[in-house]
């Protein structure tokens, strides 16, 4: 006989009508100790570090999750741990990727400057973003050209 609401244990911690605790994002993980997690965010740091050096390189549809592991020295289970899939690790990469300068375009376009002022502020940072990272706007750009699903959502 399954458990519902009405038939669970007396003594669950888990209030009618709520979802089972393993529907949850991270559920079911063991919290780790401060140096095991320590190690972790480094991994998880590492892995996109990576991520971003082989898409400016190689793009994204070069980019697989075994030469990410690889690269950055962890194994596979690792991985999946910190990003579940590769569709998941790109668009996190990505949105780690343009987090600071969109951050950095909305002070700007809040400033007290004149309309003309801001854009042109505007303009020469958007300029200066596509220069330092040319590499990785290019492939971004040719890859959701050839019809990569994650480039595509990226420069939907």
């Amino acid at each position: 006989m399954s458990r519902t609401a009405s038939s669970r244990p007396t003594g669950s911690r888990q209030s009618a009508g709520a979802e089972p605790a393993t529907s949850r994002p991270g559920a079911g993980r063991r919290r780790l100790p401060a140096g095991a997690r320590a190690a972790s965010a480094d991994n998880r740091a590492r892995l996109l570090q990576v991520g971003r050096a082989l898409v400016a390189r190689h793009g994204l549809r070069g980019l697989t999750v075994r030469a990410v592991a690889q690269k950055a020295g962890v194994n596979l289970g690792s991985f999946v741990y910190h990003f579940g899939t590769r569709e998941a690790f790109i668009a996190e990469l990505i949105e780690d990727w343009y987090a600071p300068f969109y951050g950095a375009l909305q002070v700007t376009e809040q400033t007290d400057a004149p309309p003309l002022a801001r854009l042109r502020a505007l303009l020469v940072q958007l300029l200066e973003f596509v220069v330092a990272n040319r590499g990785f706007v290019l492939h971004v750009i040719a890859d959701a050209a050839t019809g990569e699903p994650a480039a595509r959502r990226a420069t939907a």
